[in-house]
């Protein structure tokens, strides 16, 4: 069985280093982009909801939004003239 010299053991090193950042780097951008993509689903999902609860037509029904069963997280509801009609959040907080 022959021994490794310093220098191969130092370009095995390199290439091991350089292999193992290149599959980091990849995963790392592969688990952003999968984060990013579900975030964005559930937003307009939720958002989706939310107006198919509030029967929003040309007019915010307030009683519909009162009413409605909101399951989006924290959310903002926000009229056509930048006026924020309600913020709300369907966490419970812990006591």
């Amino acid at each position: 069985m022959t021994m490794l010299t310093i220098g191969q053991t130092k370009w095995l090193a390199l290439l091991l280093a350089m292999f193992f950042a290149v599959t980091s780097a990849g995963q790392y951008v592969f688990v952003r982009h999968q984060t990013i993509g579900t975030v964005r689903e559930r937003l307009e999902e939720g958002a989706r909801e939310l107006n198919q609860a509030v029967g929003f037509k040309n007019r915010v029904d307030l009683k519909a939004l009162n009413q409605a069963v909101i399951n989006v997280g924290d959310y903002f509801t926000i009229l056509g003239n930048d006026a924020v009609l309600d913020i709300g959040s369907d966490v419970t907080p812990a006591i």
